[in-house]
């Protein structure tokens, strides 16, 4: 009995002795801990009519309801422009009618808010701040990136201030990622502890270049690839793919593509002068996605061509300064963030770009090109592969299972992460799961830190996994892809049943 006491004794004091120890450790891990700021991308965010005011009315996007019945109301319009002045006459109607859907969210000729419109954004309060959180930083995504980066520095100094933390974490997602590289740019990396760029546009949209050199084009296999797309994972995919390949067999495609080609030939200028000029060209943050390559046959075509006659001195300025103060530096950025700070890169891959432009076939997460997302990866076209005597000479390790991306050239390739059938939209749970872990590690991690998630990546929608790469291909048979469509059709058809009844 009392060896048993001397024991507890013992045992007692250990942990007496132990706690302050375990409470300083906890204290350690804590101070290495750091607020972690969301930074979305394009349009993430609703424009409404009075930034300061939560509850007034949206005015971007426009509702379904609000676009069928501005079109529904202009019908005689349209068709009386059409009698009178013919395809021309339609569309300047047609440019119109855009122009009243979409006016609201225009900028004036100096790239500024014209009202009260914007996105609504309240810091949270202070006292709920802590090292731990994670936060989200709102911005209007019309505005100038350099501007929204001034912001963000703000909310950045609020946040430290708030958590006692010495530096953030900085999760950036498609333009989140222009906003990122603008805010190091200009600000440093003092006050970065790590940054994860996902899907991120830092190094443009090659269709985003293509508009704004005026290079609009239809393609038929651009239909069939971009329906794929969006078909892919949605409940009927299998259904209605068969539907899409069916309509390609028949030429379907080929001959709407064919018949807008027809049409654009003869409104593309007004289209162009109508619509994209007020809206896009003064969007700053379309400016900085543009593609470096295509950055000065942009510049060309609207100040010399769409804008030759009208007053842009302001808008020519500020795309000027973007160019000098981050577009001419964005790699000697990142390599000095990589440098000071963790440095993760997810790219997406699997789909086709926007049907609307030359560069469709690019291969991309549906929206942009794998190559910019993952900082200068060699990639193959959609449906294509890379040649064999690439393959060939790039070690095994840096080639995707279905042999369409080459890593090996990345800016970045250690700390590059390729995710294959990953929509770029999507921002499922077990993404964030994965962007979490990255950027909790005290060290820098790679690609050969976690086994569960190497260098290519798989996402499963219907579950909501990212797993590892190394199943491909997986194809079904004819057979299998029968049984599939059938099923989905006894599906749907059950579904309307249930509805009339």
């Amino acid at each position: 009995m009392k060896l048993f006491t001397k024991i507890i004794s013992v045992l007692l004091a250990l942990v007496i002795f132990c706690a302050p120890i375990s409470a300083a450790e906890g204290e350690a891990y804590n101070d290495s801990a750091c607020p972690r700021i969301y930074v979305h991308g394009f349009m993430a965010h609703r424009i409404i009519s009075d930034k300061e005011d939560e509850s007034s009315p949206d005015i971007f996007p426009p509702s379904m309801n609000d676009i069928f019945s501005k079109v529904k109301d202009s019908v005689p319009a349209l068709a009386a422009a059409y009698v009178n002045g013919g395809i021309e006459g339609f569309g300047d109607e047609a440019c119109n009618v855009a122009n009243d859907l979409m006016s609201q969210v225009y900028l004036d000729e100096n790239c500024e808010v014209k009202d009260s419109s914007g996105v609504y954004f309240e810091y949270p309060a202070a006292s709920s701040i802590t090292k731990n959180s994670k936060l989200e930083f709102k911005y209007d995504w019309r505005l100038d990136p350099i501007d929204i980066a001034a912001q963000l520095n703000d909310f950045i100094d609020y946040v430290l201030d708030c958590s006692g933390a010495k530096k953030v974490n900085l999760s950036a997602h498609s333009l989140g990622g222009v906003i990122v590289v603008t805010y190091v740019s200009i600000y440093g990396t003092e006050k970065v502890q790590g940054a994860c760029f996902n899907a991120a546009a830092v190094f443009g949209e090659s269709y985003t270049g293509d508009l704004m050199s005026g290079k609009m084009q239809f393609n038929g296999k651009a239909f069939d690839y971009f329906l794929t797309y969006l078909a892919d994972s949605t409940e009927y995919q299998y259904l209605v793919k068969a539907i899409i390949d069916a309509a390609d067999a028949a030429g379907v495609f080929d001959l709407t593509a064919a018949a807008l080609n027809a049409l654009l030939d003869k409104v593309n200028y007004q289209v162009s002068t109508q619509v994209m000029m007020p809206m896009f060209c003064r969007w700053l943050t379309i400016w900085a996605m543009i593609p470096d390559d295509d950055i000065d046959e942009s510049m060309d075509y609207v100040f010399n061509d769409l804008l030759k006659d009208k007053e842009h001195t302001a808008l020519q300025s500020k795309v000027e300064r973007f160019n000098t103060l981050v577009r001419d530096h964005k790699k000697e950025t990142l390599i000095k963030l990589n440098e000071d700070a963790h440095m993760y890169v997810i790219s997406r891959y699997g789909y086709t770009s926007a049907p609307v432009t030359p560069s469709y076939a690019q291969l991309s997460d549906g929206t942009v090109d794998t190559r910019a997302s993952s900082f200068g990866a060699t990639t193959a076209l959609y449906r294509t592969t890379l040649s064999e005597d690439h393959i060939k000479s790039v070690a095994p390790e840096y080639i995707s299972p279905d042999k369409t991306v080459d890593a090996s050239t990345c800016m970045f390739p250690d700390r590059t992460w390729f995710i294959r059938a990953f929509k770029h939209d999507a921002l499922p749970y077990s993404l964030e799961k994965f962007i979490d872990m990255l950027l909790e590690q005290e060290e820098q991690a790679t690609v050969d830190t976690f086994e569960q998630y190497p260098r290519f990546l798989v996402y499963e929608a219907i579950d909501d996994q990212i797993l590892p790469d190394n199943n491909y291909p997986k194809e079904l048979t004819v057979i299998e892809r029968v049984i599939k469509i059938v099923v989905e059709l006894f599906k749907l058809i059950s579904s309307l049943f249930k509805k009339i009844a």
